[in-house]
Parts: C-alpha cells; sequence; structure tokens
C-alpha cells in the first residue's frame, strides 16, 4: 500500500493496482508523465496536453483508465486545488462541514475506480452502471481510509460530505454514495476493516450483502431531494 506521506513526497509514483499498475502524477508533471506511458496506452486518451487539463478543469483528482496487459490507467492530482470545507445553505441557515486530508480522499476514490475496474467479473459484476461506480469507488475510500488511520472518522466524512454536497447542488447526484455507504457502515465496524487486509477481500465480502437500488429508486431518490433542497425552495428544514 502506498502511504500519504509518499504521496506528499512524490510528484509521481506508481502503484499496484491488482495485477497492474497505475500511475499516479501532478498536473503539473504532465508532460514527463505522459511519455512515461506506452505509444499504444497513450492513444487511448484525449489526444492533446490541453484537452486533459480541460477535462480535468479545477477538480482536485482525475482518472483515465486504461485498456492494457499491464497498465490500469492515469491518476491526475493537482495540489493547487485543496478543499478544506463543503458547505450548504438551508432555509435555517448554513452548514459548514470540516474537511481533513481531503487531498488524500481525492485521490483514494480515484484510485477506487482503477481498483474496481480490476475486480470487475472477479468479485464484482462484469458491468457496472456509472452510479455503481461512483459509490464503489467510496466505498474504497471507506476501506482505504480505515487502513490509513485505524478508524472511521474520515468515512464518515465523506458520507457527510457527499450528503451535503448533493443538497447544494442537485448535479452532484451522481456521486451520492450515502445510501450505500451507510449500509456498509451499518455492517462492520473499523476493527473488521481492518481485518480484511486486501481491498478484493473486502468487496467480495461486503457488495453481496448491499441492497442495490433501481433507476426508479434513484429517480425517486433525485425528485424528492429537487423538492427538499432546490435553488427554489425556502422551506424551513428544523434538524
Amino acid at each position: 500500500m502506498i502511504t500519504s506521506a509518499l504521496v506528499l513526497a512524490s510528484s509521481l509514483f506508481w502503484t499496484d493496482i491488482g495485477s497492474k499498475q497505475a500511475l499516479v502524477c501532478e498536473l503539473s508533471q504532465l508532460s514527463y508523465c505522459l511519455s512515461l506511458i506506452p505509444a499504444s496506452v497513450r492513444q487511448q486518451f484525449p489526444e492533446s496536453e490541453q484537452q486533459i487539463r480541460q477535462v480535468m478543469g479545477q477538480r482536485s483528482a482525475m482518472v483515465m483508465s486504461a485498456s492494457a496487459a499491464t497498465f490500469a490507467g492515469l491518476v491526475l492530482v493537482n495540489s493547487k486545488v485543496t478543499q478544506t470545507s463543503s458547505q450548504v445553505n438551508l432555509a435555517a441557515g448554513s452548514f459548514k462541514l470540516a474537511l481533513q486530508r481531503q487531498d488524500d480522499m481525492s485521490l483514494w476514490h480515484e484510485m477506487g475506480h482503477l481498483e474496481n475496474i480490476a475486480l470487475q467479473g472477479r468479485g464484482l459484476p462484469i458491468e457496472l452502471s456509472p452510479f455503481q461506480h461512483e459509490w464503489l469507488a467510496d466505498v474504497y475510500v471507506l476501506w482505504r481510509s480505515v487502513h490509513e488511520t485505524q478508524g472511521l472518522d474520515l468515512a464518515w466524512q465523506q458520507y457527510h460530505k457527499r450528503n451535503v454536497d448533493v443538497m447544494n447542488d442537485i448535479v452532484n447526484m451522481s456521486h451520492w454514495s450515502p445510501p450505500l455507504l451507510i449500509q456498509v457502515l451499518n455492517v462492520c465496524s473499523g476493527s473488521r476493516v481492518l481485518e480484511l487486509t486486501e481491498y478484493r477481500d473486502f468487496v467480495q465480502w461486503i457488495y453481496p450483502k448491499l441492497h442495490q437500488y433501481s433507476d426508479d429508486e434513484l429517480k425517486e431518490y433525485g425528485s424528492l431531494l429537487q423538492r427538499t433542497f432546490g435553488s427554489s425552495v425556502l422551506q424551513p428544514l428544523p434538524k
């Protein structure tokens, strides 16, 4: 496992993703990182560096997966974009959530995408919907954060952050993992997560225990969230 200290100390590093490797690269080192990628893989990414930067926008991290025998993908991180809090304004007032180690959390989420892609057909379904990809990436964040900190505090932070984000803007529904994260948090303790030292063992153990939401259920949730927290809504929301 790559430790956070190594992440902070280096502008790029290789990390194992199943039987493959992924390159984690600081955005400022993009040119050099692209030169390390085989030409056959490079063709799978946007043609120019400018296009890659445009796709990344103001995100703190982004992943580009690859189809190759030994290369899983490229994870870009932008240390200049650091989120220290998440805030939502409600009729009853403003709520602000302080965020700890958010750079690590963003990095782990993107790495989680690659970890789960590697497990498709090997503990996870062969086909995953975009929503499944997102909440499973947060399941990796949960597992990784517990192994990094020996506690569930960062996992709960991710749960609350996703809720604040979707209250702030319904577009964040695509990343709204709490309906699944709360199931994981209710099923397992921090000690149980620590017992499963390999992520593949953890996700293969937890995935069958989770209730999967249908498209209709998700649409109903989205409608309810929009009616409750939409920008045109000014409802009193006690507690």
